[in-house]
This record gives structure tokens, C-alpha cells and sequence, in this order.
């Protein structure tokens, strides 16, 4: 539970993933009309996207850099944290399944080519679903960083 403490660790215990406010329920977020939609609404759009414990959901990360160097405006903040754990590494399917999983120094050069200014960042030690009334608890070392938007690449 929150205790009110005024942490950047307990605050992102508040939330988890993303809120996207951009869809209406008339289009799937899924497919691909629904973020191209998206994109073109909200482009440049955003002061700070805050993705915690997310990125690592993407079959292609490359494109949730994209997405959010898209609607972030100039001078905006991306705040993220979480591990690169990636849910699709051990996945077999087709060819459009397939993940393209990036190691942090990766990441963080896409980043950069994306028009990203890397100004904070640091390896936390975290819980994820954890519950201290069990004998089961699942740790990582996340990665937290404030990147601003320098510009259009």
C-alpha cells in the first residue's frame, strides 16, 4: 500500500503500463489505423509520457520510441522505468510475431536518434507484483531515466 511518502519509487508503484486517453472506443488499439490515428491527433502534442514497467512489451521497441518521440513536443520529458525483460523472447510464431528485444545501450542509441537527450538516469532495484504475506517475490534491477525531446530528427 502507498504510504504518502513522496518518492519517485512509490509513486510509480501507483500506476502501471501506460494510460493512452487517445482512444474512443470506436477503433481497436491493436490494429494499425488506430495508431496511425493516434499519432496524427496528438503529434506533438504531450509536455511527458511516463512509461513505467512497459517498454518491454513490444514486439518491436523501436516503434514505442517512435510513437513517443512523435507526440511528445520539443522540449518535452519521456520518465521511464522498468527492466528490458521482454514477454516475447521465448514466443515461436510467424514472421509478424517475431521481436526485435534491444539491450538497454541499445535502446537508449535509438533513443538518441530519435531526437532524445539522455539527463537522468540510474539501476533501481524494485518489486513487481510483490506481496510480503508471501513466500514469493519477483525483483528486478530497472532501469530510470528522464530523456527531454531536443527536436525533430
Amino acid at each position: 500500500m502507498y504510504d504518502g511518502k513522496a518518492t519517485y519509487v512509490g509513486i510509480f508503484r501507483l500506476s502501471n503500463g501506460i494510460s493512452i486517453l487517445s482512444y474512443n472506443g470506436t477503433t481497436d488499439p491493436s490494429s494499425d489505423i488506430g495508431e496511425i490515428e493516434v499519432i496524427a491527433v496528438f503529434k506533438g502534442s504531450w509536455d511527458a509520457v511516463v512509461t513505467c514497467f512497459f517498454l518491454d512489451t513490444a514486439h518491436n521497441i523501436v516503434e514505442y520510441i517512435e510513437i513517443i518521440s512523435r507526440i511528445l513536443r520539443d522540449g518535452g520529458v519521456w520518465i521511464n522505468f522498468g527492466p528490458l525483460l521482454y514477454h516475447f523472447a521465448d514466443a515461436y510464431g510467424t514472421e509478424e510475431e517475431m521481436s526485435i528485444e534491444l539491450s538497454l545501450e541499445d535502446v537508449k542509441s535509438v533513443a538518441l536518434q530519435y531526437g532524445f537527450q539522455l539527463e537522468r538516469e540510474e539501476t533501481i532495484e524494485t518489486t513487481y507484483t510483490a506481496n510480503r504475506l508471501s513466500m514469493m517475490e519477483n525483483r528486478y534491477f530497472a532501469a530510470f531515466w528522464t530523456m527531454t525531446k531536443r527536436g525533430t530528427p
